[in-house]
């Protein structure tokens, strides 16, 4: 009887292991496995988007509603340089520190200090948005770790062959990432 009682909870706990494997390669949404969800600029992880701006906004207009958007968004901590060229077609350059959580619970804290810089050019009759030289520090409570995004979220280290999942430790790193950018753009979209 015991070792059938022993056969019958190896069983069920080899099936609960299956559907949890099952139900994670399944709640992936796809937009994360394209080809073209981190983009690549002379091997380089840049994003970058177009925003429109509303008619009758000026580009001083324009760049003011930067500048309070970021004031906004980020915290003084956060924010480790700022700087704006000036120019006709103003760009404001934000170098960025800050945490990217992958998961938090009653005593298990996993995130990563995500660093990027972040460029917003005033170009005509739209934002120009891009997001580069990204880089993590995680684990920072142990060993601690500096990684690139060009060693963590592109296709060739973060997307398995088949292009259904992703590689042990890589995914939440490529989807925080482009979460983040996503949240940029439609936070300074509703800022506009």
């Amino acid at each position: 009887m015991k070792k059938y009682l022993i056969i019958f909870a190896m069983l069920l706990c080899i099936g609960y292991a299956e559907a949890q494997l099952i139900k994670s390669k399944a709640g992936i949404d796809p937009k994360y496995l394209t080809e073209t969800a981190v983009p690549e600029v002379n091997g380089k992880v840049v994003f970058s988007r177009s925003i429109a701006i509303a008619n009758g906004i000026d580009h001083d207009q324009a760049y003011q509603k930067v500048m309070s958007w970021v004031s906004q968004f980020y915290n003084r901590q956060e924010v480790l340089s700022r700087k704006d060229n000036g120019s006709a077609n103003p760009t404001v350059r934000i170098a960025i520190n800050e945490y990217l959580t992958f998961k938090k619970a009653f005593f298990n804290l996993d995130r990563t200090q995500l660093i990027y810089c972040l460029d917003i050019k005033v170009n005509g009759n739209a934002l120009e948005v891009k997001m580069y030289d990204i880089k993590y520090y995680y684990d920072e409570d142990r060993e601690g770790k500096h990684l690139t995004a060009e060693e963590q979220i592109t296709d060739r280290n973060a997307v398995n062959k088949k292009r259904n999942g992703f590689y042990k430790g890589y995914g939440k790193f490529r989807t925080g990432t482009i979460d983040t950018f996503e949240h940029i753009c439609t936070s300074l979209e509703k800022a506009l």
